[in-house]
């Protein structure tokens, strides 16, 4: 589902383009539930984009459905019946707005997956890395300030090892600078 279709059915319930720049209250009503309709149904749509489609700003939109839409849905029957039949229509034709969101996020999720999936795999290694030089340090503990050290390393918690060697590893390199 797309604005275009929303804007479609609205003005099909309408008589007049919802473009039309006028502040005549049938005019701004009928943006009103355009607005609420698109918001509630193109979840992935910004504020911005759906104002552009009606050559309006952002806070236009914002504006209208934080206050206009209210006070139709109070006291402008015939427009919330066009909202609701045209919520109706849309949703029978089209399925939930959920299901054009999910396959937009899902291939946007699987190019942010494989960059963190690169970049876990970076830290893993270099994890590795870390506890292996540790364990080397475990194994030649000749130095009594070394042992020390290695003492107070062993009672730091399971959670915290891995964030204590990340830390540890970048003291080494400033310290080797």
């Amino acid at each position: 589902m797309t604005l275009q279709d929303i804007r479609k059915e609205v003005e099909a319930m309408i008589d007049f383009k919802l473009s039309e720049p006028r502040r005549k209250r049938g005019h701004v009503y009928a943006r009103s539930v355009y607005y609420k309709l698109s918001r509630e149904l193109c979840p992935l749509e910004s504020l911005d984009s759906i104002g552009s489609s009606m050559n309006q700003d952002h806070s236009n939109v914002l504006h209208s459905i934080n206050n206009v839409f209210p006070s139709l849905e109070a006291y402008e029957e015939a427009f919330y019946d066009i909202y609701t039949q045209a919520k109706s229509r849309l949703l029978e034709r089209y399925g939930s707005g959920d299901l054009y969101a999910s396959k937009v996020k899902s291939s946007a999720f699987l190019g942010v997956h494989k960059q963190y999936s690169s970049k876990l795999s970076e830290y893993k290694k270099k994890y590795e890395d870390i506890k292996n030089k540790y364990d080397e340090l475990l194994k030649s503990r000749d130095n009594s300030a070394l042992g020390e050290a290695i003492d107070m390393l062993k009672r730091v918690p399971e959670s915290k090892s891995y964030d204590l060697l990340v830390k540890l590893d970048a003291m080494t390199k400033i310290m080797a600078l």
